[in-house]
């Protein structure tokens, strides 16, 4: 994924098949930046903890109380274990 299209095309494509996404834009004209804030309905209790933990982890990494290599540990163990077929997550209605 290098481009912006490529990510709206992974979210619609999500979308579409059952992991509902909904969005919505802020703008602060001081700062001026766009916002885009995305909700991703997840109805899996372990897949949803990955955005804290991700958070987390992050917040970690910019104090120093995490190092580049611990990082990269917690990423690679962490996609080790979502490594699953998303069809197996998605809402079925």
């Amino acid at each position: 994924m290098k481009t912006f299209a490529d990510l709206s095309a992974i979210l619609i494509d999500l979308d579409r098949r059952g992991l509902p996404i909904k969005g919505k834009t802020s703008y602060i004209q001081q700062e001026n930046p766009l916002v885009v804030h995305l909700d991703l309905e997840i109805f899996n209790a372990q897949l949803a903890t990955f955005i804290p933990d991700w958070n987390k982890t992050n917040e970690e990494l910019a104090s120093g109380l995490m190092d580049e290599d611990e990082y990269a540990e917690w990423l690679d163990d962490t996609l080790h274990f979502f490594n699953v077929p998303i069809e197996e997550y998605l809402y079925k209605k």
